[in-house]
C-alpha cells in the first residue's frame, strides 16, 4: 500500500497530500480535487475518514479502470498538472539528483 505512494515523485506525494486537504478542509463541492475523487467513485466522506496512504491505493487502482479520456484530467487534479512521475536518481545510490556533497 505504501511502496506505491512513495515511489511517486516528492512533488506528485505533496500535490496528492494537498489534494486530499482541499477536500477535507473545503465546502463541499467547491473543488476540482472533491469532483476528480468523486469522478473515482470517492466521496467525500471517505476522503475524510480514509488514511492518505490507503485513499492513495484505492485511487491509483481506480484510474487504472478508468479511460483513457477521462484520466489525465483526473490525475492533473490529484497529482499536480507536469509534475514528474518519479524522482530522478543516479543509478544505484537512491539519493535524488541534487548536487555533490563534496
Amino acid at each position: 500500500m505504501t511502496r506505491a505512494f512513495y515511489t511517486m515523485s516528492r512533488p506528485r506525494q505533496s500535490a496528492f497530500r494537498a489534494a486530499v486537504a482541499s477536500v477535507r478542509d473545503s465546502h463541499p463541492g467547491t473543488t476540482s480535487a472533491e469532483r476528480a475523487f468523486l469522478a473515482l467513485d470517492v466521496d467525500r466522506s471517505t476522503v475524510e475518514r480514509t488514511h492518505t496512504l490507503e485513499l492513495h491505493a484505492r485511487v491509483v487502482e481506480r484510474l487504472a479502470l478508468t479511460p483513457e479520456a477521462d484520466r489525465e484530467a483526473i490525475e492533473a487534479a490529484l497529482f499536480g498538472r507536469g509534475v514528474p512521475a518519479e524522482e530522478t536518481t543516479p543509478a544505484g545510490s537512491g539519493v535524488p539528483a541534487v548536487g555533490s556533497f563534496w
